[in-house]
């Protein structure tokens, strides 16, 4: 018996301090952290994404604070450091103020830093969170997510400038991120989740209704890079979660959107000003549709369908054609082409950049993309509305590598975790993130801080616990 006792006392001094503590904060712990990192998200997606000062400020002091309240439940270990994509993620970080110091601007290098250590802060956070405390922040990010369509719905509906976007004789909702695509960016992401989470709890009305809002929301934006991001992110939905039940559950909401955005149609293309009535007349056809689809499900939706029809055949009658056409007309034909010639210019301008300093870059925030025009114009941007080219061209081919080795170690673990856990939220969480990376190929979208960190979040809430033999045994069991 003594020797026994002995030889458990040794083990137990060899067994590392982290495995002997708690493997997540308790229940308060873990509901904090979760509630302090969903204000630095929040506040971030209502403050311009956190693309200004004070902003940053803000989400950098809240995302400090939930980092110091995940930390006290489950210490800082070396182990942090291993698991992806953090490795990668921090190299990327180190290069950039490596890269700017190279070319003689240290100062230029922070920015980016500070955006990976953020990034970096929100995986360590959600890695530590219980159960409860990741669906706290599960639902708080749907939940701002709504706050962002509706103000970027109200905008168009109301004439309110912060929040809706003038180009080419169009109206555009940007919300509280104040830029259409961002808000696209963000909507889709969020939407795709709550899509996936629909597949698994069938007939629930307030996820019916979400789904809807939040692609009415994205919808009333007029990007195209979100519809993009869309279709590639529901084509991923529907391989992982199957067609049919991505089918019933999209088949509401995406008929709703549909309805809804076609009463925004006059306060986006008609010169002579907004149709608050009319939009909100599609909001409420469209809200009760999307959510009613899901409700009834496939019996009830002969009627339902019948019924919003009727009622729209009436609107439009009451309304008069003429303008409806006229501003249908407008809108399709500034934002329903591929024509963006800025845009092709911009990537062809960064690719010669990158030529000319293929290893380096020219620097991050260190290059202005110019060029000219047979007027003999010229134009200048600071963006190249294409992520990838962008940093490729400031970084170069080390920094390249270093965003696609964080890119494929972050996919592969999602993917490892593909048999644990709720598969319609590990689907979810994975065509949201697939819509985003495709997303970013059209759109300066990592320049706004708030969009990556939502990013981060979605994937954290399916990441590995901080303690993985616990979260291994506990998935086993």
């Amino acid at each position: 018996m003594v020797e026994g006792r002995a030889d458990d006392l040794i083990a137990e001094q060899r067994e590392p301090p982290v495995a002997r503590g708690r493997a997540h904060p308790t229940g308060r712990d873990g509901a904090a952290a979760a509630l302090v990192l969903l204000a630095a998200l929040a506040i971030g997606l209502l403050r311009q994404g956190a693309a200004f000062t004070a902003g940053q400020v803000a989400v950098g002091l809240f995302l400090a604070a939930a980092l110091l309240l995940a930390l006290d439940g489950h210490p800082a270990s070396l182990a942090d450091l291993r698991r992806s994509p953090v490795p990668a993620l921090l190299g990327l970080g180190a290069w950039a103020l490596l890269d700017a110091a190279l070319h003689d601007s240290p100062d230029r290098g922070v920015a980016p830093a500070l955006l990976v250590a953020g990034l970096v802060a929100v995986f360590a956070v959600c890695r530590r969170l219980p159960d409860a405390g990741r669906q706290i922040l599960l639902y708080g990010i749907v939940a701002t997510a709504l706050v962002v369509a509706a103000t970027g719905w109200l905008g168009l509906a109301f004439q309110i400038t912060p929040w809706r976007w003038d180009a080419q004789g169009v109206w555009r909702a940007s919300s509280t991120l104040t830029y259409p695509n961002a808000t696209a960016a963000v909507l889709v992401m969020v939407a795709l989740l709550v899509l996936a989470l629909s597949t698994e709890r069938k007939r629930s009305l307030p996820l019916g209704l979400a789904a809807t809002a939040l692609l009415i929301g994205a919808g009333a934006t007029g990007s195209r890079a979100g519809l993009v991001a869309l279709l590639a992110g529901g084509l991923v939905l529907v391989a992982l979660a199957g067609p049919r039940a991505v089918t019933r559950a999209s088949i509401g909401p995406v008929l709703g959107a549909a309805v809804a955005l076609a009463g925004l149609v006059p306060s986006m293309g008609t010169p002579g000003g907004t149709s608050p009535v009319w939009a909100a007349a599609g909001l409420l056809a469209g809200l009760t549709i999307g959510g009613g689809l899901t409700y009834v499900g496939p019996r009830g939706a002969v009627a339902l369908i019948a019924g919003a029809c009727l009622c729209g055949v009436l609107a439009v009658l009451t309304f008069g054609t003429d303008r409806l056409e006229s501003a249908a007309d407008h809108v399709a034909d500034v934002r329903l082409t591929l024509e963006s010639p800025e845009r092709f210019e911009a990537t062809r301008v960064a690719f010669h950049t990158f030529a000319d300093q293929p290893l380096t870059g020219g620097g991050p925030g260190l290059v202005e993309w110019r060029w000219g025009h047979a007027n003999g114009s010229s134009t200048t941007v600071r963006y190249v509305h294409d992520e990838y080219a962008q940093l490729t061209a400031e970084l170069g081919l080390v920094g390249a590598a270093l965003l696609a080795a964080a890119l494929l170690t972050l996919a592969w673990s999602l993917w490892r975790l593909r048999s644990t856990g709720s598969r319609a939220l590990w689907a979810g969480v994975v065509a949201g993130i697939c819509a985003f990376a495709v997303h970013s190929a059209f759109d300066f979208v990592w320049h706004i801080p708030a969009i990556p960190l939502v990013a981060a979040a979605l994937a954290g809430l399916v990441l590995p616990a901080g303690q993985p033999i616990d979260y291994m045994t506990k998935e086993k069991q």
